[in-house]
């Protein structure tokens, strides 16, 4: 499963590293916007769970729509 979530990563400009035993952060970059996630992971399952970000109109439960779409293409 880290291989896959690694190899996701670099086709998607996803920046990933290890980050413990079963969790790895990312960084995604584009245009000045950034987010951070963290990436906890089994053998069979993995979760994408937000950290922070900059640029991306984060707060009161919204965050830009690009968001979104960077975490799907990582899926």
């Amino acid at each position: 499963m880290q291989r896959a979530i690694v190899e996701a990563g670099a086709a998607n400009h996803c920046v990933i590293s290890p980050a413990g035993p079963v969790v790895m952060n990312g960084l995604l970059a584009e245009r000045g916007h950034t987010a951070n996630i963290r990436i906890t992971y089994t053998a069979n399952s993995y979760r994408i769970d937000y950290v922070s970000s900059t640029n991306l109109k984060a707060g009161s439960g919204q965050i830009h729509r690009n968001y979104n779409r960077w975490i799907q293409n990582l899926n």
